[in-house]
């Protein structure tokens, strides 16, 4: 009977390794997505690396800050920690939303006197619940939440 073939487990820092000369082998200041690092891995590796591996090679240099992340999309794009984007790539676009520019420092108007709400009745109302906000000789102030919206009232006091 022929000798049994030993296949030769990856150990745990061998994934790491190739996917660390995958990523610069690439160029200083390349960026490259998670299918880029495992086919250039695999390649260097001459093995069939699992994914599951190179996803956690992955996770485990940049805890280590061997590499640093951004997402795009979907897609995570991994780099060299403390280097420069390449000058092909593009800045990424800011995400948020656009900051209106102040224009001048004059106070804005104040409204017409309404009811006053306290900072604590915003978290504390639960949808469909009314609270209180003040009890006059003429009206009573009302704050409810509607379908997730604040409404607030002023309605005539019952005789």
């Amino acid at each position: 009977m022929p000798a049994r073939k030993k296949s030769r487990k990856l150990e745990r820092h061998d994934t790491r390794k190739w996917v660390l000369n995958a990523v610069e082998s690439s160029g200083a200041g390349a960026a490259l997505p998670t299918s880029e690092i495992a086919a250039k891995a695999t390649a260097l590796s001459g093995t069939k690396l699992p994914f599951y591996s190179i996803y956690q090679a992955l996770r485990t240099l940049v805890r280590q800050k061997a590499l640093s992340v951004r997402r795009q999309g979907r897609e995570r794009i991994y780099r060299l920690s403390g280097s420069a984007p390449a000058a092909s790539e593009p800045a990424a676009p800011r995400a948020g939303r656009p900051r209106a520019a102040r224009t001048s420092a004059a106070p804005a108007p104040k409204a017409a006197p309404g009811p006053s709400l306290s900072p604590n009745v915003l978290h504390t109302i639960a949808p469909g619940e009314i609270a209180l906000l003040h009890v006059s000789e003429t009206h009573v102030e009302t704050a409810a939440n509607v379908e997730g919206k604040l409404v607030l009232k002023r309605h005539p006091r019952p005789e």
